[in-house]
């Protein structure tokens, strides 16, 4: 794909407008020969990459879990092989540590159909395989269960429920526990005119015994287990409980080890919560669920939404010990309930998802990754926004999402999830995997230290940039300012690309995998604020 070449500007108003531009352009070019003559990058060490994207060649690549090896990372996802084929198929691939390169690419064709993904669903069942658990899309809905065996480097899958009864609609969580597997998610019954979503729990013993049990109630309109908790000797299912008009409610179910319900309790409806699909035990009594909460039209939003939310649940006293709004007021709008949720290193939640907004000036919707740390009373710790400033879609629609998170046994967090955007110079829809790695600060790691940026004077943009050489990206850390300017130019003073950071506190990756090796000039500017450049190596 060809890169945009140099983007002429065109000052037409007045001669002391084109006096000003050409003498800035003459201070600029003596800029970029001192940075050249006298400011020579150190080279770094060796330098860990979890900062990628990878399209593996394919028309899409969809990057959906991974899970932590002895020596490597390993990651499911979804790809079509060529434009041709309308099915999703399943790949595995094996993630090096040291170089955070994509290799052995594996893949499970499903000729007639696609698969689902269930969410942090890998189970290292033994040493010598993962399970992965899935929903086939074909005609028959069956659950699938895709199998990486590591001594013979290859997946295989299996079709291990097909119940002529109940369709299964989804699968919303996965646990593995005493030698057998548990899934929870919705079900219809087989020719029902008026289909009413059951829920489901689905158990599955290694010597292949199969039962479906259901929660659900028949005057309700929709219900569905959305996420499974031990407890003791005990399951903690978190339950939709909808009814005829359509408002939502959470429902708790406490099961005993036979799965049967030893008691419940129903949150009150005026809170107008819907759960998500994830929901960890961070002691024996604090429950913590995410979920969407409801808000009331007002005159500023006069229309009815929802809003990520995460609530602290105590079973003991069958009480709220709080709810932590993700308002529009605070966070312009969402794309539904957070789908990540872990308890973290330091004992923390952790939380993420994907934040929508909206850009008047590209008139578009556009969203970044968001995570967040909560403390053990449900309290904001700190919050962050990951971005990619990839110049060939930068002004197309462009959504980031977050499909992982785990936690690493080198004390920080890997990060999983899909870039999209469309782009009419490319003239095709961009799904690429992505992955970056934070420490518990939420800060990219192994990136290296900070560039020395040259200001023309004393007025600084707050922006940090990272590192020095770089491979496939420079780590931008953007402080509270807008609208920043990166334009990349090459040793001859040639503009060669030109990205805008439209958003404030955001952290970006500026996409350089499609330079030459060499030096470059980054130049940072906004508005009437001072301009600054850094001199950079690519490898």
């Amino acid at each position: 794909m060809e890169r945009r070449q140099n983007e002429e500007y065109l000052y037409t108003e007045t001669k002391i407008t084109d006096i000003i531009y050409c003498f800035n352009r003459i201070l600029f070019g003596f800029l970029l020969v001192w940075i050249f003559l006298f400011n020579v990058p150190t080279p770094l060490l060796s330098q860990t990459r979890y900062s990628f994207r990878n399209d593996y060649g394919f028309v899409v690549s969809q990057g959906r879990s991974i899970v932590e090896l002895d020596s490597m990372y390993g990651c499911f996802n979804m790809v079509w092989l060529d434009a041709t084929d309308q099915y999703l198929k399943v790949m595995f691939n094996i993630i090096d540590k040291k170089t955070g390169q994509f290799s052995n690419n594996i893949i499970c064709n499903e000729p007639t159909s696609y698969t689902s993904f269930v969410k942090n669903n890998y189970v290292h069942k033994t040493d010598s395989s993962l399970i992965f658990i899935g929903l086939n899309h074909g005609n028959n809905r069956c659950i699938k269960k895709y199998e990486y065996k590591f001594k013979e480097n290859i997946l295989v899958s299996k079709d291990i429920l097909c119940d002529s009864v109940y369709v299964f609609a989804y699968l919303a969580d996965v646990y593995y526990d005493t030698n057998r597997l548990i899934l929870c998610g919705q079900a219809y019954k087989v020719g029902e005119i008026n289909q009413k979503g059951e829920s489901v729990l689905v158990v599955i013993s290694d010597s292949g015994e199969v039962k479906v049990l259901k929660y659900g109630n028949r005057v309700l309109y929709n219900s569905s287990v959305s996420s499974i908790n031990k407890r003791g000797n005990e399951y903690l299912i978190t339950t939709l409980y909808q009814l005829p008009n359509k408002k939502g409610n959470i429902k708790l179910f406490c099961l005993d080890s036979n799965f049967f319900k030893k008691d419940s309790f129903t949150f009150s409806p005026s809170l107008k919560l819907d759960p998500g699909d994830r929901s960890i035990l961070v002691d024996s009594n604090i429950l913590v669920i995410t979920c969407n909460k409801g808000m009331t039209s007002d005159s500023v939003y006069p229309y009815y939404f929802s809003n990520p939310a995460i609530v602290y649940f105590n079973i003991a006293t069958k009480s709220i010990v709080k709810i932590q709004d993700f308002g529009d007021y605070d966070l312009n709008s969402w794309d539904g309930p957070f789908e990540n949720l872990i308890l973290g290193h330091d004992g923390n939640v952790m939380y993420g998802g994907s934040n929508t907004y909206y850009i008047e000036e590209k008139e578009q919707r556009n969203s970044d990754v968001v995570i967040g740390k909560l403390d053990l009373q449900g309290n904001p710790i700190w919050r962050k926004y990951y971005t990619i400033l990839d110049p060939v879609i930068n002004d197309a629609t462009f959504y980031h999402w977050l499909y992982d998170l785990e936690a690493t046994s080198d004390g920080n967090y890997i990060c999983y999830g899909e870039v999209w955007g469309y782009t009419e110079e490319a003239g095709r829809v961009v799904n690429e995997a992505w992955i970056f790695k934070i420490n518990e600060d939420g800060d990219y790691v192994n990136v290296g230290d900070p560039s020395n940026i040259n200001w023309e004077n004393d007025i600084k943009v707050p922006v940090t940039v990272f590192p020095n050489p770089a491979s496939n990206f420079l780590f931008i850390e953007q402080g509270d300012i807008k609208d920043v300017i990166y334009e990349i130019y090459d040793i001859s003073g040639r503009l060669i690309e030109k990205s805008k950071g439209f958003s404030s506190e955001r952290s970006y990756m500026l996409d350089i995998s499609f330079l030459a090796a060499g030096s470059y000039i980054l130049k940072i500017s906004h508005e009437n604020h001072s301009s600054g450049v850094v001199k950079f190596q690519k490898n």
